[in-house]
């Protein structure tokens, strides 16, 4: 079975001027990860139709799957319809299920349809229509070339929500037996640099060939993912379950023997998560006294829930009189 690629396109003059991140392409990779498709590029473009299409073209001959975010809108600059419409030789059409579509969701947000509202119910002939379950913009999906293009808003949530839904839902019906999908296990480290683990795991990237290894360095410390791809039928029972190729267990089992001194959790678990149930499970409670973090502390411990049970009272003591008052700090000390 070939595994496909995907290229991402974010569209949008405002991500190239540094008015805004790009926060699709994360969520929208992670789905494409999940429905066994590889993300091989992303781009970002500004809001001209020339420059969309250049990319659109390009992907197309590199890529199996192309999703686009932006330039969906009812305003001037949202131009990504007709920059497809020329990408796949077709012209824009008004759908009227695209329509009825933009008017129920004005309909919720007691709004009236306006004539430049009814831009978003243009599309290339033929495409298949994608509905917004949380926006108004409707997307939609067309072949360009051998790709399988999806065409997203660009609000964030309206872009993550419609790929969760449409993009698995599309490859499902493809492949009904089996799929490809992304198993990954994350390993989370602190007080360690990001180089010294690389030195401590290095041994067995050589001894895994088949596994992808990828370190993240961050505040909360160094996160380690060991990754693979792979083929697995499906049952009824079991369609969501992606487990790891054989050795893949292996494979964390050494990586956690040789981060062992500086190993605090696995997964998506925080620290403060970790922390919190060290107290807890210990009877013990715990106070904080900050300055320059600002109560950063103490938030992180209140984010968790249940932390109420283990967590007495926080200080911000910024000034050196307060330090010295709250605190007893001597001013020999500061």
């Amino acid at each position: 079975m070939k595994r496909l690629t995907a290229h991402i396109i974010a569209i949008g003059s405002e991500l190239l001027h540094g008015g805004r991140i790009d926060s699709n392409s994360v969520g929208i990779a992670e789905v494409l990860a999940q429905s066994g498709i590889e993300v091989k590029q992303k781009v970002a473009v500004g809001d001209h139709e020339l420059d969309i299409c250049t990319a659109v073209l390009s992907s197309a001959t590199q890529a199996d799957v192309i999703v686009t975010t932006g330039g969906l809108g009812s305003t001037l600059d949202d131009c990504t319809r007709e920059a497809v419409a020329a990408a796949c030789g077709r012209t824009l059409v008004m759908r009227t299920q695209a329509l009825r579509m933009v008017q129920a969701h004005l309909k919720t947000r007691n709004r009236a349809l306006t004539p430049v509202m009814t831009r978003q119910a243009f599309m290339p002939s033929r495409a298949f229509i994608l509905e917004n379950p949380v926006g108004t913009a409707p997307g939609f999906s067309l072949k360009v070339g051998k790709a399988q293009l999806f065409v997203l808003p660009g609000v964030p949530r309206e872009a993550l929500a419609m790929a969760q839904v449409h993009i698995p839902l599309y490859f499902a019906k493809k492949s009904r037996k089996e799929r490809r999908g992304l198993w990954s296990h994350s390993l989370n480290t602190v007080g360690i640099s990001e180089t010294e683990v690389q030195g401590h795991v290095m041994p067995l990237v050589k001894r895994y060939p088949s596994m992808q290894f990828s370190f993240l360095a961050s505040t909360s410390g160094v996160k380690v993912t060991v990754s693979c791809w792979r083929v697995q039928e499906l049952s009824k029972s079991d369609s969501k379950n992606i487990r790891p190729f054989p050795g893949g267990e292996g494979a964390v089992r050494n990586i956690r023997a040789a981060l062992a001194p500086w190993l605090y959790s696995e997964g998506e678990e925080r620290m403060e998560e970790v922390v919190g149930k060290l107290l807890a499970s210990r009877s013990l409670t715990i106070a904080v006294a900050e300055s320059c973090t600002g109560g950063l502390v103490a938030h992180r411990l209140t984010e968790v829930p249940g932390s109420s049970i283990y967590v007495d009272r926080g200080i911000v003591s910024y000034s050196n009189r307060a330090k010295q008052q709250l605190l007893g700090v001597r001013s020999l000390t500061l």
